[in-house]
C-alpha cells in the first residue's frame, strides 16, 4: 500500500499509544485513480466518444464500426436490429467476414485517447462473436507511444461456447445460424508499459469468421471509488507528557 499523508483533525493518543483521529483528505482522490495513471470508462451508448480512433491497417476500407452503424451489407438480411451490445443499446464492431463482400483479413485498431499508464494500470473490456459457427476471431491489446509502433501486451481468439440458436437468427452470417454465445470479459495488467501513451484493441491474424463486437471498455489504475481503506496507523511520537509511550513508531492493523 502507497503511503498517503494527509492532515488530520480532532487528534487524540493515549497514554498506551491508543490514537484516534479526523481525516482531512481522501484516499484516492474520490476520482477512482488510485494511483499516478488515467482512468476511463466507454460503452458507446453516445457513441465514439472524442479522442478514440479507428484504423484501418490494412487500408482495405472495412474497419470498427459502432452496431448501431453497421452497413446493411454487412449482415446477410439487409435491415435488420441487431442486439450486439454488452450492456445498453450499442457496441463496436470488426468483421473478419461481411456478406456484402466476402472473407477479409482483417486489421483493425481501436485506439484510446493518449493515456499515462502507472503502476496499478489495468485495461478490460467485454466481447463476443456474434456467430457461434464462425467465432475464432482474433484479437489483442497492443500499446504504442507514437500509434505507429505497436507492442502487443496480450492475444486471444473468441470462442463459440455456451452460444443459442435463439432470438433473431437473421443475425447470424448465414442467416440462419447460431447466435452469438456468452460476452467475456478480458483483462490485462498494463503495469510493466509505464510511458506508452496510447492502448489498442487489434482485430487481426484471422480470416472467414463473422463479426465481434466489443463493449464496456474500462482502464483503471490501483483501487477503485471505495475500494481503499487504511490498513495500519503508526504511532510516531514516544511519549505523552513525559511518559513514554511502549509501542512506539509500531504498526497497529486495523
Amino acid at each position: 500500500m502507497t503511503e498517503i499523508i494527509y492532515g488530520v483533525s480532532d487528534l487524540y493518543v493515549s497514554s498506551t499509544g491508543w490514537a484516534m483521529w479526523g481525516a482531512e483528505g481522501t484516499p484516492g482522490g474520490g476520482g477512482g485513480q488510485g494511483g499516478q495513471g488515467s482512468t476511463f470508462s466507454v460503452d458507446f451508448e453516445a457513441g465514439l466518444p472524442a479522442g478514440w480512433n479507428v484504423v484501418d491497417g490494412n487500408n482495405d476500407g472495412w474497419t470498427w464500426c459502432l452496431t448501431s452503424a453497421i452497413p446493411t451489407t454487412w449482415t446477410y438480411y439487409a435491415s435488420l436490429s441487431l442486439d450486439w451490445y454488452h450492456n445498453g443499446t450499442n457496441a463496436i464492431c470488426s468483421g473478419s467476414y461481411i456478406n456484402g463482400v466476402g472473407a477479409l483479413n482483417p486489421d483493425e485498431y481501436l485506439v484510446t485517447p493518449q493515456v499515462t499508464l502507472g503502476a496499478g494500470s489495468t485495461f478490460s473490456f467485454w466481447a463476443a462473436a456474434t456467430d457461434a459457427s464462425y467465432a475464432a476471431d482474433h484479437f489483442g491489446v497492443f500499446v504504442s507511444d507514437d500509434m505507429t509502433n505497436w507492442t502487443s501486451v496480450q492475444e486471444w481468439t473468441l470462442t463459440a461456447k455456451n452460444a443459442a440458436k435463439s432470438g433473431d437468427l437473421r443475425a447470424s452470417r448465414d442467416g440462419n445460424g447460431n447466435r452469438l454465445g456468452n460476452w467475456y470479459n478480458y483483462s490485462v495488467d498494463l503495469s510493466a508499459y509505464a510511458g506508452q501513451k496510447y492502448i489498442a484493441i487489434r482485430h487481426f491474424n484471422c480470416y472467414d469468421q463473422y463479426i465481434m463486437c466489443v463493449d464496456d471498455i474500462e482502464l483503471t489504475d490501483g483501487a477503485k471509488d471505495g475500494d481503499r481503506h487504511l490498513e495500519y496507523f503508526k504511532v510516531m511520537c514516544t511519549s505523552i507528557d513525559g511518559e513514554p509511550i511502549f509501542n512506539a513508531d509500531t504498526e497497529h492493523p486495523f
